[in-house]
């Protein structure tokens, strides 16, 4: 990722996750550690799981913060498009099975549009923000037509919540601090994990025994 010369002989990103980066094991320690709550959100609802939807909701959360610690852990440019994958997957697999149980056509469906996003990341870097922004709102829109809407509420309070945290700590913003222990963008992870874990509650919500998303 892009730098600046910081203190301590360490490196501060140029954009985004402000935590000095420093030579070692955990480039950016505190952002890397804190992606572990989207892996113990993951195991926690996959272990709660009674269903196979819900059961990889799991799967795909945990992955989430197994990438983000790799991004943070190594600081490395090649890392940030799988760490995008992996969040197209979440939100996609949550758009998707929102209010229904995912049928084998809505799974080869979703495995074929992560895939073709995973590739155009891969292809054209530049269009990582966009595809995974697009993913993002295909869950939102998804998640406010359904009509248990109100049981998302607080996932997305905390989710925004965490994006006021993560827009005011970003490399240069008022919460910036580059040296501290208390870095802004592992509160934006804790707080997305909780979020993320209330939204598994929506997966299947309101679905009847036999219902199954649309081919």
């Amino acid at each position: 990722m892009p730098t600046l010369p910081g203190q301590n002989g360490g490196m501060i990103p140029q954009a985004g996750d402000c935590e000095t980066i420093h030579a070692g094991l955990l480039a950016q320690p505190v952002d890397a550690l804190s992606a572990l709550g989207f892996v113990g959100a993951g195991v926690w609802v996959a272990a709660r799981a009674t269903d196979r939807d819900r059961r990889w909701y799991g799967v795909l959360l945990a992955s989430v913060g197994a990438s983000s610690l790799l991004f943070h852990a190594s600081a490395q440019p090649w890392t940030a498009p799988i760490e995008s994958a992996t969040v197209v997957a979440l939100a996609t697999w949550l758009g998707a099975s929102t209010g229904a149980r995912l049928g084998r056509t809505g799974r080869l469906g979703w495995i074929a549009g992560a895939a073709t996003a995973t590739a155009l990341m891969v292809a054209f870097p530049a269009s990582r923000h966009v595809v995974t922004g697009l993913a993002i709102g295909f869950a939102a829109v998804q998640l406010f037509r359904s009509p248990h809407r109100r049981r998302a509420l607080p996932g997305l309070g905390l989710l925004a919540a965490g994006l006021l945290v993560y827009a005011s700590s970003s490399t240069g913003g008022p919460l910036c601090f580059p040296d501290s222990p208390l870095q802004g963008h592992a509160v934006w992870h804790l707080l997305a994990a909780a979020g993320l874990t209330s939204l598994g509650s929506m997966v299947g919500a309101g679905a009847t025994s036999g219902a199954t998303s649309p081919g």
